[in-house]
């Protein structure tokens, strides 16, 4: 999930909305989106992305694109993360976090 502010309240974009059938924060997203979570016939499905696809397009990372590395099943979330970040320009930023959070 990445969660951005805007003007208008915050910006919402979840990488796998099948999560929504296994994680409540998932399904807390969708409920956010108002879109109607899947269906126990979706568990096998591959994922797919819901919400604002150009939530970091500003950054430098296209909703196109973002869309492919969403659905890339052989990458970790963290993986995907640490490719956004790369992308973005904040990937300094966002190993430094992850190493000083794995420290305590």
């Amino acid at each position: 999930m990445l969660l951005r502010p805007t003007p208008g309240g915050v910006a919402l974009m979840l990488s796998d909305a099948v999560a929504a059938l296994d994680y409540d924060v998932a399904a807390d997203v969708l409920d956010l989106l108002r879109i109607e979570p899947p269906s126990e016939d979706d568990l096998d499905a591959p994922p797919w992305p819901e919400g604002d696809l150009a939530i970091v397009a500003d950054l430098g990372l296209p909703a196109d694109e973002l869309e492919v590395l969403a659905a890339e099943i052989d990458l970790y979330p963290d993986e995907q993360l640490a490719s956004i970040g790369r992308r973005c320009g904040f990937a300094d930023a966002l190993a430094k976090l992850v190493s000083e959070s794995g420290q305590r």
